[in-house]
């Protein structure tokens, strides 16, 4: 059952945890090197790994009551435009059974100020002390040239004034925290990257590349092709839509220099709200 539950809380200290794991997990029923049986050839496999997103436009959450659908857009993070962070923690069979998946960072901005939050803009980051509960699962099908892929994640987050670093926590009060369910079914992906897309390299089994080398023949890694709807909620009530982060160009790096500039100001000019926050969404 799809949940999203928005929990009140006072003005509380948040220190901002850096998010991440350096392990490598291999929980795939089948290790992508051993042969399901003597004789046989090993499975065909997709390598543990991390994706960089970007948010797209159309994603949104549901507060409900006085509050409502709020906008949101990406707040990048780096590298490249990446604001949501996703590890893929265990090698893939293709086309066999669901393997653990974990968001790491989470950096958004609502696309205009929210007058249910006192009249300013808000940010969602990851709330720190759910940070294990981030989690979920995907499946992936197809073959070595690509297919489509199934997931769902919990993921529990704050809404900040101003957001703490790499996606995780506030800086001082947090307004609200909040969890929601996504899922989606049926997205494409690929096994090599596009043109321009943040390319993270290493050497497999290194968690936070999306393009390894060292891959045996019967492995290869994973790229969303094209944008990605996770749904929480019924009738997709709250969604977030995700696509490979790109590269910027140097025109975009200048404005997102103008745009920290802007958040670095709010910190030190911080309104006095008082939110009156009533329903509980479930």
């Amino acid at each position: 059952m799809n949940r999203s539950k928005l929990i009140l809380l006072t003005a509380v200290s948040v220190l901002a945890l850096a998010a991440g794991s350096s392990g490598r997990s291999h929980a795939s029923p089948i290790p992508c090197d051993t042969p399901a049986s003597p004789g046989a050839a090993a499975p065909n496999c997709v390598e543990a790994g991390t994706d960089y997103f970007q948010t797209q436009p159309g994603t949104s959450f549901n507060f409900g009551g006085s509050i409502g659908v709020v906008n949101f857009q990406g707040l990048p993070i780096g590298p490249g435009l990446t604001d949501t962070i996703v590890q893929r923690q265990a090698d893939a069979v293709i086309g066999g059974a669901p393997v653990p998946i974990q968001i790491t960072a989470l950096s958004m901005e609502s696309t205009a100020p929210v007058a249910g939050f006192g009249g300013v803009p808000v940010y969602i980051t990851l709330d720190p002390l759910n940070l294990a509960n981030d989690s979920g699962m995907i499946t992936i099908g197809g073959s070595l040239s690509g297919g489509t892929f199934s997931s769902n994640l919990d993921v529990f987050f704050d809404v900040c004034i101003t957001p703490g670093a790499m996606g995780v926590g506030c800086v001082s009060a947090t307004l609200a925290t909040a969890m929601v369910s996504l899922s989606q079914s049926g997205a494409p992906w690929l096994p090599t990257p596009s043109a321009g897309d943040v390319i993270v390299t290493g050497l497999t089994p290194d968690q936070a590349a999306n393009l390894h080398t060292g891959l045996l023949p019967n492995e290869v890694d994973f790229f969303a092709s094209g944008p990605v709807t996770h749904c929480g909620g019924t009738g997709c009530i709250d969604k977030h839509i995700v696509g490979p982060a790109p590269v910027p160009e140097p025109t975009t790096l200048a404005l997102l220099g103008l745009a920290f500039a802007g958040i670095g100001l709010a910190r030190r000019r911080k309104p006095n709200i008082k939110t009156a926050l009533h329903p509980t969404r479930r």
